[in-house]
């Protein structure tokens, strides 16, 4: 019999989210310390909400931000695949039931109008039950690396042409050199010009401070990879892993070292070097926007496994949400909850 049901909201600082994530399978996305680096950039508050029944946890990280113009605040996941993190089954799904709901009451009290979750591929959740509170939307699927097979299955698991692209690299010299901690400033100075030359946003342009920040929040979840060329660096990565789920969260290449095919073979030596760290799973992530493009046919070279990304977005207060958009933008629907969430938030023209 389970015990009494309980739902708190839980702050960054402190023991009591480090001991919630002890009893559930979690991400490095879920950590308190990266959380809270999220929030800090996002101008926001980091919350971690918690309901328990006995032992059976239910978790979910979140950043609350002001909407602006009102009193009333949102939630948001902090940048990467946090999602719901529980150690019920899904198929208990009574339990999921009370724990959504529960949340959905939990972010009434804090005043918040909405919450856009972003879910992630690895953890399992039942998303017939969080369609219940909110609207789940399916946004493609990404590409992961199970590593509880033999590493010669995995590498079988290559598209061919990787292969020879990856050997041609180790015979042209290319090998990876993992935790160098003093080079973080050559890598950001690869990733910059990478995210030059993909014309991304301003946001992505993250600076030496915030991947060096990373470290000071999240300790050994979070590595520095970097390939080098006749010892100077041609490409490169950050990684986190945690509870036995390594996640690529960042990655860069020169343009002059495109040829070389570098991240092939960091994505090569990184599978082997994580399973041997008694890891299960090398997630990938997926192309731009969850789409079948490019990156994400690239990535899909490396596995036939390619779990489904999808949000959860949750209005907690009809009135509110229908209000602010009014404000932000007249006219648009309200009972839109497909198309970009919060809609109060979008940038039009």
């Amino acid at each position: 019999m389970r015990g009494t049901a309980e739902a708190a909201w839980l702050r960054p600082d402190g023991g009591a989210w480090s001991e919630v994530l002890r009893r559930v399978r979690h991400d490095a996305y879920h950590l308190p310390g990266y959380v809270d680096m999220q929030a800090r950039s996002m101008g926001g508050t980091a919350a971690g909400f918690v309901y328990r029944e006995g032992d059976d946890v239910f978790f979910l990280p979140v950043v609350l931000r002001e909407v602006p113009g009102t009193d009333q605040f949102d939630g948001v996941s902090p940048y990467g695949y946090p999602g719901p993190a529980s150690n019920v089954a899904v198929d208990d799904t009574d339990f999921w039931r009370r724990a959504s709901r529960a949340l959905v009451d939990a972010l009434g009290e804090r005043r918040a109008i909405s919450c856009f979750v972003r879910l992630n591929p690895v953890l399992e959740v039942p998303l017939p039950v969080l369609a219940e509170s909110g609207t789940v939307v399916q946004h493609g699927h990404t590409v992961a690396i199970d590593l509880t097979l033999g590493l010669e299955k995995i590498q079988s698991h290559t598209r061919a042409n990787h292969r020879r692209q990856i050997n041609r690299a180790r015979r042209n010299g290319l090998e990876l050199v993992l935790d160098d901690w003093s080079r973080v400033t050559t890598f950001v100075d690869i990733y910059h010009e990478t995210m030059r030359r993909v014309g991304a946003d301003d946001y992505y342009f993250f600076d030496v401070a915030h991947i060096s920040g990373l470290r000071a929040a999240m300790g050994d979840s979070v590595h520095l990879v970097l390939v080098d060329v006749e010892g100077e660096a041609c490409a490169g990565g950050v990684f986190f892993e945690r509870d036995g789920i390594v996640q690529y969260h960042l990655g860069a290449t020169r343009t002059g070292a495109l040829s070389m095919q570098p991240t092939k073979l960091m994505f090569a030596d990184i599978s082997g070097w994580a399973k041997q760290r008694g890891n299960t799973v090398l997630h990938l992530g997926g192309g731009v926007g969850g789409e079948d493009n490019p990156l994400f046919r690239f990535k899909a070279g490396f596995s036939p496994w390619h779990p489904a990304f999808g949000t959860w977005r949750i209005v907690v207060d009809e009135r509110g949400y229908a209000e602010a958009l009014a404000a932000h933008h007249p006219g648009a629907d309200a009972a839109d909850r497909r198309g970009f969430f919060p809609a109060y938030r979008a940038i039009i023209g």
